[in-house]
């Protein structure tokens, strides 16, 4: 039976703006066989490339979700997103005069009673809670690349001058795989979904965004969103702009907890609540009265209580400007803390509040969506304080980073119980480059790269790619083997990296076997497998690319060619 999403709405609107002749933008929303489904896109390659592009892909996406089921949400959007993807690449090819159309793309998939999200591109999906704003995507845009590599700050990437360079989009037949968020957001009464196109978000700031949203006793959700659109005409409406506004009003625990009362209970609802209320009136004077137990406090359950606090002491780390503190990750069943791509913490089967985390002092930045902290360039002093809380608010996860006054050092030191004994994987030694020194016990030696590049004719479902190190190490595709030039110790679980929306991974014994779960797809799939060396102890990454080729008769590989940056109208 197809599920009812009677705890949430859907409005929206869209605009030409006020420098645009046409519309380029598209938007739509449905009940589909996986769930709730929102999706703004953005059209870029001329006014009717990019149209087209935009009313194709938003089609596509509602008809593929409409039309095939998946188990996991997740994979149902990187799999809807795709298909719009081939979609937008052959309308183009059936029309010379469309060629370089491209499109944005943002979804939002409701299903029982959870939110998930995934976007190609910078056009943008907030949360406004509690009358707070939390942007959910990260633009996929040049001056993102300058922001995260510490060039930029969030604010200046508002203003440069190349703002509307987007480095990923829908169109391009070797478009990056869509971002897809790991963890499912459950929504609390009140929550408000904003999905936009960069008209909104480029011309009006975040901060107004959240007020006029948050005006849900003044303002129904269709007055809010024609009122967001007034604002960025107001402000130059350089852009086509389009808003879809995604409405809790109530929570989807609280309805889907609710039961259907028979008939006769209902008509008799107001006799059994006398009665009921009666004896519930005589019970607690007959057991809780003041002469019942001797003067002792009634037994009544407290209408709130104070969450319980779990305090852990992570590291000490030496303050330097703007430098990494902690990375943070946490949201549906886990919470992850590393320092330097090292895992210092992991919290696994608790509910999250993405929007909860809070930090004791200002001189530390909260950025990427509450997934780092960051020094300013003010010291904080000797102990940063920052907190998490569970969905239900039973439990507040406190967290202090000492920070060190000398400044000697430029790595954290671990504490005992997240001390590893054997080498450090290369994904953490990589991503501290040039700024932390590995923790002890890593390897300071670089390790070794051994590459593996497999064709085939395509991937399809149940595809396996097989790393068997019970004595010589193989690697196997299908029915393809390759052999491997170094004995395998064991395998640095905590450091690979593969595509893990297409791939399910199982570890068994002296065996790691990874099972394709997506559609038949050409696209180029990669993995880094690092592990130690049984010879001499070294890090070795095994990194292995499968490519698909044409499937004409010839061994021509798909198209290669750059397509790292694209100019958006």
């Amino acid at each position: 039976m197809q599920e009812e999403f009677n705890y949430c709405h859907v409005v929206g609107r869209t605009d030409t703006g006020r420098k645009r002749a046409a519309n380029e933008d598209s938007m739509g929303h449905a009940i589909t066989r996986n769930g709730l489904v929102a999706v703004v896109c953005d059209g870029m390659g001329g006014h009717a490339g990019g149209a087209t592009a935009s009313r194709v892909a938003v089609q596509c996406i509602l008809a593929h979700l409409a039309n095939v089921y998946y188990d996991d949400p997740r994979i149902a959007i990187g799999e809807a997103i795709d298909a719009a993807n081939r979609a937008v690449i052959q309308e183009a090819d059936g029309h010379p005069e469309l060629t370089g159309m491209g499109a944005t793309c943002v979804l939002l998939l409701v299903r029982s009673g959870k939110v998930y999200l995934g976007h190609v591109g910078d056009s943008r999906i907030y949360l406004v809670r509690s009358k707070k704003i939390v942007r959910l995507t990260k633009d996929h845009s040049y001056v993102q690349m300058l922001v995260d590599c510490g060039e930029i700050t969030r604010e200046q990437a508002e203003h440069h001058p190349r703002k509307n360079e987007i480095t990923n989009a829908l169109g391009i037949p070797n478009m990056s795989p869509a971002t897809v968020a790991d963890d499912a957001i459950i929504p609390e009464a009140g929550d408000c979904f904003v999905l936009c196109s960069d008209g909104l978000s480029g011309m009006v700031p975040d901060d107004l965004i959240n007020k006029v949203v948050s005006k849900q006793a003044e303002m129904t959700a269709q007055e809010r969103v024609d009122r967001l659109v007034s604002l960025a005409n107001d402000n130059g409406g350089l852009d086509n702009i389009t808003v879809q506004l995604v409405e809790f009003p109530v929570s989807p625990a609280i309805v889907a907890g609710k039961k259907a009362w028979p008939v006769w209970l209902k008509a008799g609802a107001p006799v059994l609540l006398g009665l009921l209320l009666c004896a519930g009136g005589y019970f607690l004077v007959k057991h809780y009265g003041k002469d019942a137990h001797d003067g002792q406090e009634p037994a009544l359950m407290e209408q709130s209580r104070e969450p319980m606090v779990r305090e852990t002491k992570l590291l000490d780390i030496p303050f330097k400007k703007n430098d990494r503190i902690v990375e943070l990750s946490f949201g549906e069943n886990s919470l992850t803390l590393k320092r330097g791509g090292h895992v210092v913490y992991r919290e696994t089967n608790t509910v999250f509040d993405q929007t909860s985390l809070t930090v004791d002092t200002q001189d530390v930045k909260v950025e990427f969506n509450n997934s780092l902290l960051s020094f300013t360039d003010k010291n904080p002093g000797t102990t940063i304080t920052f907190s998490i809380r569970t969905t239900d608010g039973s439990m507040l996860y406190k967290f202090l980073v000492g920070v060190k006054q000398d400044g000697a050092r430029t790595g954290g030191t671990l504490p005992a119980s997240a001390t590893q004994k054997k080498p450090e994987g290369p994904a953490a030694q990589s991503s501290r480059k040039g700024k932390d020194t590995p923790p002890p016990g890593a390897s300071e030696e670089k390790p070794v790269h051994v590459r593996i590049s497999i064709r085939c004719d395509e991937l399809a479902p149940g595809s396996r790619l097989l790393l068997n190190y019970s004595a010589t190490p193989k690697l196997l595709f299908n029915t393809e083997e390759y052999s491997i030039p170094y004995p395998v110790d064991e395998i640095i679980e905590d450091d690979l990296d593969f595509p893990a929306l297409y791939w399910e991974k199982k570890s068994r014994s002296k065996q790691l076997v990874f099972k394709y779960k997506g559609e038949t797809s050409h696209r180029s799939h990669s993995f880094e497998i690092p592990f130690i060396s049984k010879k001499d102890g070294k890090t070795v990454v095994l990194s292995v690319e499968l490519k698909p080729v044409e499937n004409n008769g010839s061994d021509t590989p798909k198209d290669t060619s750059d397509h790292r940056f694209y100019q958006q109208a």
